[in-house]
């Protein structure tokens, strides 16, 4: 059916329309919540690695430090290399804390919502 303007200039819509736009929102509401579950599932995920590359990075920079405690205490010989590898991993592990820490703080929302424990 073709709708015509009434005398104010505005197209009624018959009820198939009506309808048909009813339809048409409900998919693309559908289709925009999916899409954004996607994305939810996808930072959470990245926010989970970040945890774990944190918790290694930490324990990267606890084992440096007590690598060099070690060595001043005088439990192992000082040589290069132990030194060294002491001074890397205190090092490697507060750089790769730093990064990953504003990785993390980039993907956590501002406003993080209260978890439910039920599904909605």
């Amino acid at each position: 059916m073709i709708n015509l303007p009434d005398q104010a200039g505005v197209v009624s819509l018959d009820e198939d329309d009506e309808e048909r736009a009813a339809t048409s929102t409900a998919d693309e509401m559908r289709e925009r919540i999916a899409r954004l579950e996607a994305r939810i599932e996808e930072l959470t995920q990245s926010i989970e690695g970040c945890r774990k590359i944190a918790l290694a990075s930490k324990g990267l920079i606890a084992g440096g430090v007590i690598l060099l405690v070690i060595i001043i205490i005088g439990a192992i010989r000082p040589d290069l290399l132990a030194l060294s590898a002491a001074i890397a991993a205190v090092l490697g592990g507060i750089v790769l804390f730093g990064s990953n820490n504003s990785t993390s703080k980039q993907k956590t929302p501002p406003c993080a919502l209260p978890r439910r424990s039920e599904p909605i």
